[in-house]
């Protein structure tokens, strides 16, 4: 004798299905749910050989629950909409059209197994579909519910991750903003102070982009802009970090560079830069940048401090023509 639970809203089919399996010398449970099939049974005259558990669940985690706690050979889940309630509909139309097309076809099966009990089919093809294809449909069901949630779990992993990348860059230029710049210098300086290793910044300052912006139009700026990252990056290494400090000015972390070994750099950035020609807007524009140099071997300073001595260099480059690599005057004298 097999144990066998139905559960869902289908009264007549629930009913029938009652009938053939107690014909059968099984045992019957049946979840009565809301428009359940309490009167189903009763004109079937077998309300009383069937044990009849009334409950009011109306979602798939609680009936989950409830089929848990007991040995059943087999289940038939009779209605999709008990199994998709509140708590399985999920806004996301994927998740939620995987959810019913899985039930869609588990329901298939169950009303098929349901048919060739009650047609009285051989007890070969019965035993078939009784003991293999309605369980085999519950495995491919589980099976496709599992890739459904994989799936949602994944766009909300990339969604998180696009999120957290728009957080952390500009969006023009696409280099880090200017509070995960300094965020990433300051976390660079604690591992280097404890290490024993110096870090250099680069103060990047494009010269006349005011007087661009006012012959182009600010589109033209914008270009200039997203035109000197490429040649810049082509200078860094993997572990050296660029972000866009506001306005026209770039700011460069080196890591583990002391001011010998970051000047040179510098220099070919400067160069790199002055080779950039941006084109669409009339005359080919052509950029300069001034470059400010501050290294924590020479200056003893870390961090935003790091970054204002850099600047501060920029100011020299500046006042001596622009176009060029300066460090402050104190620091080199």
């Amino acid at each position: 004798m097999k144990r066998a639970l139905l559960t869902g809203g289908n009264g007549f089919v629930a009913s029938h299905l009652a009938r053939a399996l107690l014909e059968r010398g099984d045992a019957v449970t049946v979840l009565d749910l809301p428009a359940g099939p309490r009167s189903g049974l009763r004109l079937q005259g077998i309300a009383a050989e069937v044990e009849l558990v009334e409950s009011d669940l109306r979602d798939a985690e609680r009936v989950g629950a409830t089929v848990a706690t007991a040995e059943f050979d087999v289940v038939f889940h009779l209605g999709a909409q008990t199994l998709v309630g509140p708590a399985m509909a999920d806004p996301a139309a994927t998740f939620e059209v995987n959810v019913r097309g899985t039930w869609t076809l588990l329901e298939a099966c169950t009303i098929a197994t349901t048919v060739a009990l009650l047609i009285g089919m051989s007890e070969e093809t019965n035993r078939l579909m009784y003991y293999y294809a309605l369980p085999l449909s519950m495995v491919a069901a589980a099976i496709l519910i599992a890739l459904g949630v994989a799936d949602r779990l994944r766009e909300q992993r990339l969604a998180l991750s696009d999120a957290e990348r728009r957080a952390q860059t500009d969006p023009l230029t696409g280099v880090l903003n200017r509070r995960s710049l300094i965020e990433r210098l300051d976390a660079a300086g604690v591992r280097a102070r404890a290490r024993g290793l110096p870090i250099a910044v680069l103060f990047i300052d494009l010269d006349h982009f005011k007087l661009i912006n006012d012959s182009f139009g600010h589109p033209a700026g914008d270009a200039c802009l997203r035109a000197i990252i490429g040649p810049i990056q082509t200078e860094l290494r993997q572990s050296d970090v660029i972000g866009r400090y506001g306005g026209e000015e770039f700011v460069v972390m080196l890591s583990s560079a002391d001011a010998a070994a970051a000047r040179p750099i510098a220099e070919r950035i400067r160069r790199r830069v002055e080779d950039v020609a941006v084109e669409g807007f009339g005359p080919p524009i052509r950029i300069t940048c001034s470059i400010g140099l501050a290294a924590s071997d020479i200056e003893g300073l870390w961090g935003e401090a790091l970054i204002a001595r850099a600047d501060e260099a920029v100011y020299t480059a500046k006042r001596s023509g622009r176009n060029q690599v300066r460090m402050v005057e104190m620091a080199v004298a």
